[in-house]
């Protein structure tokens, strides 16, 4: 595969190692190939076209403080992305206000998706749809990029946490969740 942007390349391989020891995976490896899997692609997506280059405090400190995430965060993304909109014709508070909550919204989300999808059988389909529907969707100007196929049953899943021998605070297991964001913050091939 090409790539036509070494420097960005650099950056994303030297931090993806940071970001597959904080979710305690010892095999990077396993680490990339959860990057594919269906609930990472769905809301890698929301995470890729709106919440770039947001800083992860406030949308934390929003799940920290709010006690009823259902009425602030709607999990139908259609909904939270009409709840939350981040277009250019809204002023520079709206869209960063908005952007703080449609991020908290996709810490919540991705991470609740993950604690069920380890309680669920693998589901094949599922995974060919998403895997679909994210080729479909994502412009990610490769050539002749496609969705690696995983063996569902190979999948290892992050430990989120919170890990109580090491006293972590609730909020941990979305900043594990989210560590596969970060590690495709620039790339997820």
């Amino acid at each position: 595969m090409i790539r036509n942007d070494t420097a960005s390349d650099a950056r994303f391989w030297k931090i993806e190692p940071k970001a597959a020891l904080y979710p305690r995976y010892k095999d990077i490896d396993a680490f990339r190939m959860f990057r594919f899997y269906r609930v990472v692609l769905k809301w890698f997506l929301v995470f890729y076209k709106n919440l770039q280059k947001v800083n992860t405090k406030v949308p934390l400190l929003l799940l920290k403080d709010i006690s009823d995430t259902r009425e602030f965060f709607p999990k139908d993304i259609p909904i939270l992305l009409t709840k939350y909109p981040t277009s250019n014709n809204l002023d520079v508070q709206t869209i960063a206000a908005n952007k703080d909550y449609l991020y908290a919204a996709v810490f919540l989300h991705f991470t609740e998706n993950i604690l069920e999808a380890q309680h669920h059988k693998p589901d094949r389909q599922k995974q060919s749809e998403a895997s679909d529907w994210f080729e479909k969707e994502v412009e990610l100007n490769i050539k002749d990029f496609a969705v690696p196929t995983l063996h569902i049953k190979d999948v290892q899943f992050p430990v989120l946490g919170p890990i109580a021998k090491l006293e972590e605070d609730f909020l941990e297991l979305y900043s594990r969740a989210m560590s596969h964001h970060l590690g495709m913050r620039t790339r997820i091939y």
